[in-house]
């Protein structure tokens, strides 16, 4: 069996815990601000901005979005596919829908740089809905 020295295999890594701990922090921060700033907003509805399109098959895909969820709207991922009904033969959609609260460090590090395309997203969506309601047709 391999003697090894495993203070000595997590000394680097311990020397980064701190820094660790704040990189999460300054995430989770930034992700909650996002959410805050999101439901100060007036958008009367769902949002969604497609940020992964699967290439070999365009029925799988991912979106940012803000939705209503659990009695609130919260700002979540949700993976999109079409998949086989064993119940009905048919295929049907099913989401796959996580809030922010339970990513990864990564992905919320990752679905940062998706942010502006979900505000311009709730912008036209809520422009829309404006549009419908005052009789001046729909807008997509």
């Amino acid at each position: 069996m391999a003697d090894l020295d495993l203070r000595k295999l997590s000394a680097p890594l311990e020397a980064m815990r701190e820094n660790v701990r704040s990189a999460y922090k300054l995430l989770d921060t930034q992700w909650k601000a996002i959410a805050a700033q999101l439901s100060e907003l007036p958008i009367p509805c769902d949002v969604a901005h497609t940020y992964s399109v699967c290439d070999h098959d365009p029925s799988q895909y991912q979106t940012l979005e803000w939705r209503k969820m659990k009695g609130g709207k919260r700002i979540c991922s949700v993976y999109h596919r079409l998949d086989f009904n064993s119940n009905n033969g048919e295929e049907e959609e099913f989401e796959d829908v996580t809030p922010f609260e339970e990513w990864s460090a990564e992905t919320k590090l990752e679905l940062l740089e998706h942010v502006p395309g979900l505000f311009e997203a709730a912008a036209k969506k809520t422009a829309a809905f404006v549009n419908k309601v005052h009789g001046k047709g729909g807008s997509k």
